[in-house]
């Protein structure tokens, strides 16, 4: 498959797999076992919505310090500000009451390593149609993030007054905040 020799040249990807479902349900069972969130409320205890990455080295609880029902974790390819992550925000803050945002990009994403034309250009050679969707690739995490932010600025939908961006390094563990861009 074409599309899968190309990823395989971008990133580390071995060709063994099989399927987690087992393990997944005995973890599960063991995590039942000694479930005590049962009293937790649905809204985020902090007032807080952390739109992030999806990727898998980004434990978001652990890099903030957050606990179980704190705050509503949002993730996506790039952590890309979309009309779906606005409609999760503005449910989060109209439905939910949360009114500080964290956006949380980082180093070292595959989006910085993908070509959005070479990719689509794939897809449609494999599947016969291109995708409508953007893989809103990037080089600079910084740059990145401060778009981010200025696509909540620009919404009527999302209160962004409590508003903070920062781009993790997966190297150090740190992060580091990314200001709005100057008016």
């Amino acid at each position: 498959m074409n599309l899968d020799r190309s990823l395989n040249s971008l990133f580390v990807v071995s060709n063994n797999f099989s399927e987690n479902i087992d393990d997944l349900i005995r973890n599960n069972n063991e995590f039942a076992k000694s479930f005590d969130d049962s009293g937790l409320q649905a809204a985020p205890t902090m007032k807080l919505v952390v739109v992030a990455c999806m990727d898998s080295r980004m434990d978001i609880f652990k890099l903030l310090g957050l606990e179980n029902g704190e705050a509503h974790i949002i993730r996506n390819a790039g952590g890309v500000i979309t009309d779906d992550v606005i409609r999760s925000v503005c449910l989060s803050q109209r439905l939910m009451g949360t009114r500080e945002i964290v956006l949380l990009h980082h180093t070292d994403c595959g989006l910085q390593k993908v070509s959005e034309e070479k990719f689509k250009a794939e897809l449609e050679g494999e599947l016969g149609i291109k995708p409508r969707w953007s893989l809103e690739t990037f080089v600079d995490p910084y740059s990145d993030t401060r778009q981010s932010m200025e696509r909540l600025i620009v919404t009527p939908f999302v209160d962004h007054s409590h508003m903070n961006g920062f781009v993790y390094d997966t190297r150090t563990g740190e992060l580091y905040k990314v200001e709005e861009k100057a008016k």
